[in-house]
């Protein structure tokens, strides 16, 4: 949960200010995503053996869904654009 400065884990005790993690670490500049959207941010950079193509047939360079277990049924999809990929965070279920 995000109230202003403050970001608090919604399954656990753990809080921070994120403009006092960010003077802390030296950072220019901190964002904080939904843990699905870092996933997704994540997947060109695996190989092409830890993807997994639903449905059968050939990937073509289309939107990649990201799914799995959270605090429900967490989403993310990665839609290729002329600027680079960009995501879309969603709540499954």
């Amino acid at each position: 949960m995000v109230e202003g400065d403050r970001v608090k884990l919604t399954n656990g005790g753990w809080s921070f200010s994120v403009a006092g993690t960010k003077n802390a670490l030296g950072l220019s500049r901190l964002v904080v995503v939904n843990d699905f959207v870092g996933v997704a941010l994540g997947v060109p950079y695996l190989a092409e053996g830890d993807r997994r193509t639903v449905g059968g047939g050939v990937a073509k360079g289309g939107p990649i869904a990201v799914v799995g277990a959270g605090t429900g049924l967490e989403v993310a999809s990665l839609i290729p654009t002329a600027a680079g990929a960009g995501v879309v965070p969603g709540e499954g279920g």
